[in-house]
């Protein structure tokens, strides 16, 4: 990343952690002043204060520490002493003086602050800002076939981009259009394989300078857009992936109305990162060649006639290739130039995308929690440093409403995060005051503050744990 693009999403990260940790504190602070609990501080952060001070005949500091991990507001009758020269106020003030009730909607304003905060960035993602797509929407088919003895149903499914094109590309689309078409009137179809997996050649061979091959097996060409925001060449966005064999070590068969669409090969995507590297010493120089199946778009044409036209692009006679060569993490031009694909949701669209953005983003939350419990969870855990990193792939995919939908999915991952019955958390606070309740009988202040102390511990030495680890990653 480029030093202003990392010193941007540092920027951006800071404040959004800044504005949800403080409305979440300030959800606490509101809930208990309008209980009357007396709240000696309001606090952004941890550590050292940087900025420590009230308002003349306030009774609440408004502090900003060193370390943007968190942050609290001290209300008399939680764990710990009366911080040092301020006078203890009445009884009657404490958090525990008043009723369990109340009590626990001091305790749960911060996660319900986050929640509803979460849905009104997910609802401004949604509705405030266009969305970006990495493909138009082509047609699909199902059809049915035989397999093992057995018949289903299969799905074929087109997705297409409008690029301009130039260069290599230009001269490949000359020899391969009808007499008297344009070709700006062209597309380039991919078909889609599996979970999204988009093949643009399916039969693709590296070479090195020699004429040799680098690899004695052919690799399928997947469309994989990293950035949809701007104009990017198509070489940006190829993944060279391995074709796919089974078990037995033999190429594995596309099905039969694939076949007749001319996919020999399927990729093998078991392993995301498994394609082909480019900063590689051994690919240096070497080259590879596509052939796109361009399409012809034709004013008027029914869904019915747009999927015959994806079918007799598969057999444009290939007379000349797109011929690229890897240079130094990079591929030469392909002449074929993408342009975004943004599209502003109306009011019935927007409920059903925020919808959907809401959806997912509690079950991320929720899988991303079940997954601390399983085996190698912790990778699965992600810092400031993480989520800083993520600010490109996100800003890049989305833009502003991915920026927004990024936060909203932080906020309730902190709501979420602090219902957890864990010392130092609020839901540790919460199901003390339960057990209170039940049992009509106080849980000692010391074994409290203890708890609490050792649990906050505990937290910040999994928050540097998992710092880290993000930081290693980084390399």
């Amino acid at each position: 990343m480029q030093f202003l693009e990392v010193l941007r999403n540092i920027v951006l990260m800071v404040v959004i952690l800044g504005v949800l940790i403080s409305l979440h504190e300030l959800g606490h602070l509101i809930a208990a002043k309008s209980f009357h609990v007396y709240c000696f501080d309001y606090s952004i952060g941890f550590g050292p204060a940087l900025l420590h001070k009230k308002k003349k005949g306030a009774e609440t500091y408004f502090s900003i520490r060193a370390i943007p991990l968190g942050g609290y507001v001290s209300m008399y009758g939680e764990p710990g002493a009366v911080p040092q020269g301020m006078e203890e106020p009445p009884e009657e003030r404490s958090l525990n003086a008043i009723h369990k009730g109340k009590k626990m909607v001091v305790l749960s304003a911060g996660v319900i602050t986050n929640f509803i905060l979460g849905l009104i960035l997910v609802a401004i993602s949604a509705f405030a800002f266009p969305q970006y797509y990495y493909a138009y929407a082509g047609y699909s088919e199902t059809v049915q076939v035989e397999k093992a003895g057995e018949v289903s149903d299969f799905t074929i499914s087109v997705n297409y981009v409008a690029p301009t094109f130039d260069g290599l590309a230009l001269s490949y689309l000359e020899s391969v259009k009808p007499e008297g078409s344009k070709s700006e009137d062209f597309v380039l179809p991919m078909w889609i394989y599996g979970a999204n997996v988009n093949i643009i050649d399916d039969e693709v061979y590296v070479y090195r300078e020699n004429g040799d091959r680098l690899e004695d097996f052919p690799r399928v060409a997947v469309y994989y857009p990293t950035n949809l925001i701007e104009d990017r060449c198509l070489e940006d966005f190829i993944r060279l992936y391995p074709a796919a064999k089974d078990k037995d070590g033999n190429y594995i068969v596309p099905e039969q109305p694939l076949q007749d669409l001319g996919i020999h090969y399927v990729p093998d995507v078991s392993d995301a990162n498994g394609y082909l590297s480019y900063s590689s010493s051994n690919t240096l120089n070497c080259t590879f060649s596509i052939s796109p199946r361009f399409a012809l778009i034709q004013e008027g044409m029914k869904k019915e006639d747009f999927y015959r036209m994806f079918m007799e692009a598969t057999y444009a006679p290939n007379a000349d290739q797109i011929k690229m060569t890897i240079l130094q993490d990079k591929v030469s031009s392909s002449g074929v130039l993408i342009h975004p694909i943004k599209q502003w949701n109306g009011w019935e669209k927007g409920w059903k995308v925020f919808g959907e953005k809401t959806g997912l983003a509690i079950t991320a939350v929720g899988q991303g929690v079940a997954s601390l419990f399983t085996p190698g969870g912790f990778q699965n855990l992600s810092s400031v440093v993480g989520m800083t990193a993520a600010l490109s792939v996100v800003t890049d995919s989305g833009g502003a409403a991915n920026i927004f939908f990024f936060a909203g999915l932080i906020s309730i991952n902190l709501a979420f995060f602090n219902l957890l019955p864990f010392p130092g958390l609020d839901g540790w606070q919460m199901l003390t005051t339960t057990i209170e309740g039940i049992f009509r009988k106080k849980i000692p202040a010391k074994a409290q503050g203890i708890a609490s102390m050792i649990g906050l511990g505990l937290l910040f030495a999994l928050g540097i744990a998992v710092i880290i680890k993000d930081v290693i990653a980084l390399f």
